[in-house]
């Protein structure tokens, strides 16, 4: 959505680091575009 940041979007997922999102979605510098689907992975710890 207009104003997500990478540091926005990990922060409200526990565990997801910028670096994470990065690396899932194969993202190269530091921003992103409105639109943008990202792919956000969760592990379970049970």
């Amino acid at each position: 959505q207009k104003g997500d940041s990478l540091f926005s979007i990990a922060k409200k997922h526990p565990g997801v680091t910028v670096e994470n999102l990065k690396n899932w979605n194969e993202i190269k510098g530091e921003s992103i575009q409105p639109g943008m689907k990202l792919k956000l992975e969760v592990s379970s710890n049970l």
